[in-house]
C-alpha cells in the first residue's frame, strides 16, 4: 500500500488530513493549528494526547490586549511549532484558523496564517515512509518581521496519559570535566516519585493523579527520547549541533508532564535570523509495536529494550 492521503472529519477537531500507509496512519488539523492529532499503528492507541474537552487554555486579558479582542489559545494537543524562549502571551499565539495544505510525492506541507504580531510564519512538512512507521517531521520558522529576531525553533509533541518516558544520558568521556548539563524548572522537584534517575537514562511516568508539574531540559547528545505506552512505544529522534548554542543553559531537548499529559520538545540551536529568512529543525519518528513495557526503575530491561530498538 502506498502512502495515501484523505481529508476527514476527526471528533471534534474538524477536518483533518489523514496520511496513511499500511502499517500507520497520522492526522493534521486543518480547520485550526496545524496539529499533528493523531500518530498510531493502524487501529492502534493514539500516542498523541487529545484534548477534545478544550480543558488547556489560556484568555487572559494579557491575551486581548497582545492579540485583539476574544484571542484564546488553546493546546488542543499533537504536535506543534513554537519558538523559544518561551514568553508570555507571545509564544501563545490564538491558532484556530483553517490551514492551507500541499501534497508533494509522500508528504504533505502545512501552513496556517501568518503570526503578524510575532513577525513569525510557521510551517509544518509531514512526510510518511512507504514501508514502516518512519515519520519525517519538518518544522520550519521564517522571520516576516521587518527586524532581526533571535529565536530557536521548538518542535512539541504532546502525548497521551498514562505512559513511561525514556530519556537517555550522555555517553561523551570528557575525563574530569562534566558531560552532561540539565535546566531544572522551579516547580520541578528532584524527588518527584515520578521521575527515576539511572547511570544511562532517566524515566518519567505520566500520572493522572498527579497534582504538581515537572519540567526538566537536557543537552541530549544521544538523540532519541521514546514514551512506551501499553503495548508500543514512540520514538522521537532530534539533531544535536556540536558547539551551537541552545535555548534555556544548553538544552536541545525538554520534558514536561502534568496530569493530564506528557510533553517531548526538541529544539534547534539559537539563532539570529535576518528578515525572509526560514529556519528548519527536522525530527524523525516512529513506532515499535508490541513491545513489553518496562516498569519504573527496571534500567535492566530498558538497556535491552533500547539496545533492540533505538541503539
Amino acid at each position: 500500500m502506498a502512502v495515501q492521503f484523505s481529508e476527514v472529519r476527526y471528533k471534534n477537531f474538524g477536518r483533518c488530513l489523514r496520511i496513511e500507509n499500511a502499517f500507520v496512519e497520522l492526522l493534521v488539523t486543518l480547520d485550526i493549528g496545524p496539529r499533528v492529532i493523531r500518530y498510531s499503528i493502524r487501529g492502534g492507541t493514539n500516542f498523541f494526547f487529545e484534548d477534545k474537552a478544550r480543558a488547556v487554555f489560556h484568555d487572559e486579558k494579557a491575551m486581548m490586549e497582545y492579540y485583539g479582542r476574544g484571542a484564546c489559545w488553546y493546546i488542543y494537543g499533537g504536535h506543534r511549532i513554537w519558538t523559544s524562549p518561551e514568553n508570555w502571551p507571545g509564544s501563545y499565539f490564538p491558532d484556530n484558523n483553517r490551514v492551507r495544505y500541499e501534497i508533494r510525492g509522500n508528504s504533505a506541507s502545512f501552513l496556517p496564517p501568518p503570526q503578524r504580531r510575532n513577525g513569525l510564519q510557521m510551517e509544518l512538512v509531514v512526510e510518511l515512509e512507504e514501508y514502516g512507521t518512519r515519520v519525517t517531521v519538518t518544522n520550519k520558522v521564517t522571520n516576516i518581521a521587518e527586524t532581526e529576531q533571535e529565536f530557536a525553533v521548538w518542535a512539541l509533541s504532546v502525548l497521551a496519559p498514562g505512559g513511561l518516558e525514556i530519556v537517555p544520558f550522555n555517553r561523551n568521556d570528557t575525563g574530569l570535566l562534566a558531560n552532561r548539563t540539565m535546566a531544572i524548572w522551579p516547580y520541578a522537584e528532584m524527588d518527584d516519585k515520578r521521575v527515576t534517575w539511572g547511570k544511562e537514562y532517566f524515566t518519567l511516568r505520566q500520572d493522572k493523579r498527579a497534582t504538581k508539574n515537572f519540567k526538566v531540559g537536557t543537552d541530549n547528545r544521544r538523540g532519541w527520547a521514546a514514551y512506551c505506552l501499553k503495548d508500543a512505544m514512540f520514538i522521537k529522534e532530534l539533531p544535536y549541533v556540536e558547539g551551537a548554542v541552545y535555548p534555556d543553559g544548553g538544552m536541545n531537548f525538554e520534558t514536561y508532564t502534568s496530569n493530564l499529559f506528557l510533553e517531548m520538545e526538541s529544539l534547534s540551536p539559537l539563532k539570529k535570523v535576518v528578515p525572509g529568512e526560514t529556519v528548519e529543525h527536522t525530527e524523525h519518528w516512529s513506532i515499535i509495536d508490541e513491545i513489553k513495557a518496562p516498569k519504573p526503575g527496571d534500567f535492566g530491561a530498558i538497556g535491552a529494550l533500547v539496545g533492540r530498538f533505538i541503539e
